[in-house]
């Protein structure tokens, strides 16, 4: 599983333009490719999938403490997964800055998926 991250401290820069052609032109070629949105604005949970039906999303994923729970995943297109965004992911600074593992989190999370797809892109926004 290769692992292609966009990211930018700054807005406007393109980061989910990227994200998302990187991912759907991945995925027309045939990889089976998850897309997962890191940044709060949601903007490419939106573009595929601006109605998206799932009640768990990144920020779920990232303070959920079980490793038992399924990973947010939303089938969008033939070989196009999403985990989707939350505004909550503003958040996610302040409630994990005690923990010591922090940085490990989604690490550990996609090691549960490490045979299911070809590529992941992930588009994240740093924090200032």
């Amino acid at each position: 599983m290769l692992i292609l991250t966009i990211a930018n401290q700054k807005g406007g820069t393109g980061k989910s333009t990227l994200a998302v052609l990187i991912a759907q032109g991945e995925s027309l070629r045939g990889k089976k490719t998850l897309l997962i949105d890191l940044d709060s604005q949601g903007d490419s949970t939106f573009a595929l999938s601006p109605q998206s039906k799932l009640d768990k999303t990144t920020f779920d994923l990232l303070t959920d403490e079980s490793t038992a729970s399924p990973p947010p995943v939303e089938s969008v297109a033939d070989n196009l997964d999403l985990m989707p965004a939350s505004k909550r992911l503003s958040q996610l600074d302040i409630i994990l800055a005690g923990r010591i593992d922090a940085q490990f989190i989604l690490k550990d999370k996609l090691e549960q998926l490490d045979d299911d797809y070809d590529l992941v892109v992930i588009e994240y926004k740093l924090s200032p």
